[in-house]
Formats: structure tokens, sequence, C-alpha cells
């Protein structure tokens, strides 16, 4: 569910085997045309892009031996109703498995103000715009009222080294809402060219240790 243009089909695809399938749900045209690309390419033919919403899928309930998302939940402003379709969407016996992250174990050490304050922006913007950057430990309770059984978590986390991505990610995340920062008068925007360009001389300093957000994972059984 929201596999954008491959997500992890190629892994299921190989699970399942010859004699599966495995369906991925996509919202974006753009992504199914460029994720179909990739499908032919690696010869994956037990596996195929279905377009619709994840509130509604339109796929046929009670159908498919495991239901999965990742790094979905946290961008949507309801939730349960979207579990509520995973959970609908697993036969009897089925299970469904859903993998978030939580925004605030994300460290930056040694400490510095630019990182504090342009985490502080983020945080802000994100809950008042309906979402919640805190989803990650909340899974295993937004599974259990859906209706699953036998759950159970697992957390994880990363540091990431200089030059990577993910080190760097918080600047890539601020600029990407550059201008809502702007406009809900939390930073001028020369004042945010500021502690981005402070932020971005400490991250590159090999001494500064930087992790990712927790890793939440949360699974459980439909009953039968």
């Amino acid at each position: 569910m929201g596999c954008g243009p491959l997500g992890i089909l190629d892994l299921l695809a190989d699970r399942v085997g010859p004699a599966g399938e495995v369906v991925g749900l996509e919202r974006e045209s753009p992504l199914i045309e460029m994720g179909e690309t990739i499908l032919a390419q690696r010869g994956l033919r037990n596996a195929r892009f279905v377009r619709g919403d994840v509130y509604s899928s339109g796929l046929s309930s009670a159908s498919f031996d495991l239901v999965h998302t990742r790094l979905l939940l946290i961008n949507l402003k309801d939730p349960e109703r979207a579990v509520a379709e995973l959970v609908a969407l697993a036969r009897p016996g089925g299970v469904v498995a859903v993998q978030d992250i939580d925004q605030v174990p994300w460290m930056c050490e040694p400490p510095h103000p630019a990182w504090e304050a342009l985490i502080s922006a983020f945080l802000r913007v994100w809950r008042e715009n309906g979402l919640d950057p805190l989803i990650g430990h909340r899974l295993p309770t937004l599974l259990r009222p859906a209706g699953l059984v036998d759950e159970e978590v697992e957390v994880r986390a990363r540091a990431d080294a200089p030059g990577t991505y993910h080190r760097k990610q918080l600047l890539a995340l601020i600029a990407a809402i550059h201008d809502e920062v702007v406009e809900r008068g939390l930073f001028t925007g020369s004042e945010l060219a500021a502690l981005t360009r402070a932020l971005e001389w400490h991250l590159d300093s090999p001494n500064t240790l930087v992790t990712r957000p927790l890793l939440f994972q949360a699974w459980g059984r439909r009953p039968k």
C-alpha cells in the first residue's frame, strides 16, 4: 500500500515465488509508470501495480495473505482509517505489517543550536498540517483496535556516516517546507539560510554523530 515506484515489491515477489502474486497499490500515475518499467526490466512477472487510494483501495477484501505499508501513515491525516483498510484486505489468518518512524529520538551529538531550532520548526509545521511526527510508537495502538491479534513490535535505529544522504536529511526536509516556515513566522528567509549553513558545517564534521529517527515495525494477524 503506497508502494511508490517499487518499495519492496521485488523482495515480496521473490518470497511468494512464481505461483504467488504481489500487488502494489499506488495513487500517483507517474510512479506507477516508473514501477512498471522497473518490473519489466527485472522480469518480475508475479508483481503488478494497481492505481488506488489507501483509504479506498478498490481491491477485493479478505484476499491477501500479507498486507504491508512502509513510511505511509506518518503522511496521513487519518491513519486509523488507513489501518482499517489494510486489515479489511487481509484474509482471516493473514498478517498486516506496518513500518513508520518516530521523529523525537532524531539525535545530533554534540548538540548544536541550529539542529535544535530546525528540528523544532520541522515538527511544528508537521503537526500544524494535521500530521503526527510521533506515529512510530503509536503503531501497536493503531493495529489493536482494528481487530488484529498476536501483535508484535520491533524498533531499529541507525547512525549515518559523513557524506550519506540521511545524515543531512533534516536539511532536505527544511528546504521542502521553507516557504511554510517563513509564512508561519518561525524564521525569516535569511535566518533559515544562516541556520542551514551552520548545521551543514556541523554535520560535515567526522566528530559529529547523527542518528536517524527510530523505525518501528508492528504486525498482527487477522483472526480466523
